[in-house]
């Protein structure tokens, strides 16, 4: 089955946010990050079911060697992705966007 896959406003801030933090740490590692977050989108499409339960319905993919998971839900034939989170964040901060 092919699922649509659909990104919240917030979830690309997010993405930009820290790709340009990680650019200022050192030139290419932003690049690097953006790289490993399409790795990982493109493997939760493959399989959604893949990565684990965090809340409910609702679960967390690695982005690769990087500290940030992608938070997402699957709901009939869509993968709707809510946010980029750092591994340290709360998990309130993303809850709300179920």
């Amino acid at each position: 089955m092919t699922r649509r896959t659909t990104f919240r406003p917030q979830f690309e801030v997010e993405i930009t946010e820290a790709a340009s933090w990680y650019e200022v740490q050192r030139s290419g590692l932003g690049r690097a990050f953006l790289e490993s977050v399409d790795e990982c989108v493109s493997a939760i499409t493959e399989n959604p079911f893949r990565f684990r339960k965090v809340h409910g319905e609702t679960r967390r993919a690695p982005v690769g060697r990087f500290s940030y998971g992608l938070i997402y839900n699957v709901v009939e034939d869509e993968i709707v992705l809510l946010a980029c989170m750092h591994s340290r964040r709360h998990p309130r901060r993303w809850q709300d966007r179920r």
